[in-house]
């Protein structure tokens, strides 16, 4: 164990610190808040459970037919025209603001700190 710790760094060490902050995916917003704090109005649902919405990652956002699926619940979005897709709604968030994980997640209100 010491063995360990003599090569362990101290990145490494304030990575797993609780009072580095972490992420918690349950403080997530619903899709429909991220959205709305995008800007970007929801369209019709289709049999699955996905708004059909339009994509905000190619022609600018403008396109004219929608073409982009994101899931009312877990936010996996996929769009048929240009191939975005991600996972959750933070994929979608990061996509389409351009920051990083830990800033996606702060602005979105999943990034905390342990209370010890």
């Amino acid at each position: 164990m010491s063995h360990y710790k003599a090569f362990k760094s101290k990145k490494t060490e304030s990575r797993y610190n609780a009072k580095a902050g972490k992420f918690n995916r349950r403080k997530l917003p619903a899709p429909i808040a991220v959205l709305y704090q995008l800007n970007i109005q929801t369209g019709r649902v289709n049999q699955g459970g996905y708004w059909v919405i339009r994509c905000p990652f190619h022609k600018g956002g403008a396109e004219q037919h929608p073409s982009l699926n994101l899931h009312q619940v877990n936010g996996n979005y996929l769009c048929h025209a240009c191939g975005a897709k991600g996972g959750d709604i933070l994929a979608f968030f990061r996509q389409v603001t351009g920051v990083n994980f830990v800033e996606a997640a702060k602005r979105l209100g999943a990034w905390g700190y342990d209370a010890e």
